[in-house]
């Protein structure tokens, strides 16, 4: 049972690895392959799905939750604060949809 156990979390280390370089790859051809944005959506889905792994919230918050496209401000997406309701509103280009997350104050 051990065995099993430390091959699970070098998968989930691999995968999270994966997932990591994928998203520096989307860093560099945000701009020049758009199209190249879809396939590296689908790999990222497909590796966490694979290994069970949760993204954390900086990944997720790049991710579209309606049509699984690659957020990217300025290119296919917009965000806007809503201080009154103090949320963060993601607008995608794609699929016409909106997306909210809370934020609150940086504590010192």
């Amino acid at each position: 049972m051990a065995i099993r156990h430390v091959k699970k979390e070098k998968g989930k280390k691999r995968a999270l690895d994966a997932i990591e370089s994928v998203f520096s790859l989307i860093d560099l051809v945000k701009r020049s392959f758009p199209e190249l944005l879809s396939r590296y959506s689908y790999l990222i889905q497909k590796i966490s799905m694979r290994n069970k792994v949760t993204l954390s919230s900086s990944f997720k918050r790049r991710i579209c939750k309606h049509c699984k496209a690659i957020l990217i401000p300025s290119v296919n997406s917009r965000v806007r604060l809503r201080s009154k309701h103090k949320n963060l509103v993601y607008y995608c280009s794609n699929c016409k949809k909106y997306t909210r997350f809370g934020y609150s104050k940086v504590r010192e």
